[in-house]
């Protein structure tokens, strides 16, 4: 009997969570620090992400891969080359990518989370992040369901020549829990949170 040995498994790699929209509840959320200059300045730790895991995901459409128990992670930039998310008072385009990236999906996974926020008309959204950060590494959010959609980017390094997919979540929904159905919320349908 033949037996084969798919590529990205004989490599040690998974395949990136599918694309699409899931609902999931937030199982986990870690702080990793790192350094950007990793070749010269290992030691100097000036980047800082949330690592947020979503566990019991599942389609939120149709059209969505089922994933069984597989677990979804995103990483949230919220220290970059030193500058902090929180330390932003007006957003330019001086503001760095990643903060700019960080910024939005924090908003939107605050509002998902149902935390105490003001949704605007302009679809701002003003909460206090020093609370809602402190809150996600305390667990006050663990388990609570949290929309978010998954897109795939290409990617390969100019240092090394590896390439490969990664899956990130473009985006935080909000969704509403009922008896035996759970359904998604769009960002400007969200009630003004106090």
């Amino acid at each position: 009997m033949s037996f084969k040995v798919p590529g990205n498994v004989v490599e040690g790699k998974g395949t990136p969570f599918p694309q699409g929209s899931y609902v999931g509840k937030l199982s986990k959320v870690e702080s990793v620090w790192s350094s950007s200059d990793r070749e010269n300045a290992p030691d100097q730790k000036d980047n800082m992400d949330f690592v947020l895991t979503f566990g019991e995901n599942a389609p939120a459409d149709s059209e969505t891969a089922q994933v069984g128990a597989r677990p979804f992670t995103q990483r949230v930039a919220i220290i970059n080359r030193g500058n902090s998310m929180v330390d932003i008072t007006e957003f330019n385009d001086d503001t760095s990518y990643p903060l700019r990236l960080a910024a939005g999906l924090i908003a939107q996974l605050a509002v998902a989370l149902d935390a105490p926020c003001t949704v605007s008309a302009d679809k701002s959204v003003e909460f206090d992040v020093n609370a809602f950060l402190e809150g996600l590494q305390a667990g006050l959010y663990q388990n609570k369901p949290c929309g978010f959609t998954v897109t795939h980017r290409a990617w390969k390094s100019k240092k090394t020549g590896n390439s490969g997919v990664s899956a990130d979540t473009s985006r935080f929904f909000a969704v509403e829990e009922s008896e035996n159905v759970t359904a998604p919320l769009a960002l400007a349908d969200a009630r003004t949170r106090n």
